[in-house]
């Protein structure tokens, strides 16, 4: 792959990412950057790698709001899973579906 050709694919990757994320899609990097007090106009692929090296995972309470992201501690989560809801990652989310539960993490 020539350096033109993978330019273009890497442009091409973070106008996909952007376009996702201007459209309002609520997904895990925006509920990130919220937590941390950062802009969400942007995509900030680093809010969720400053989160994933926590004891800590951004959610929102089951059946409620997932406009309002909040930051509870993974063993807390493991403990009640039937109230917490993880939010997907962006490369994840499709326009149709809903936000479902992922894996926890240590």
């Amino acid at each position: 792959m020539t350096e033109a050709e993978l330019v273009f694919k890497n442009a091409t990757a973070i106008l996909h990412v952007w376009q996702k994320f201007a459209a309002g899609f609520f997904v895990r990097e925006k509920a990130c950057c919220l937590v941390l007090d950062l802009l969400t106009e942007a995509p900030n692929l680093n809010a969720v790698e400053e989160i994933k090296h926590t004891p800590f995972n951004v959610v929102h309470e089951k059946n409620k709001d997932p406009n309002t992201p909040m930051v509870i501690a993974r063993s807390i989560i493991r403990k009640n899973p039937h109230k917490w809801q993880q939010y997907k990652p962006l490369d994840e989310k499709d326009e149709d579906s809903s936000l479902t539960s992922m894996e926890i993490s240590n």
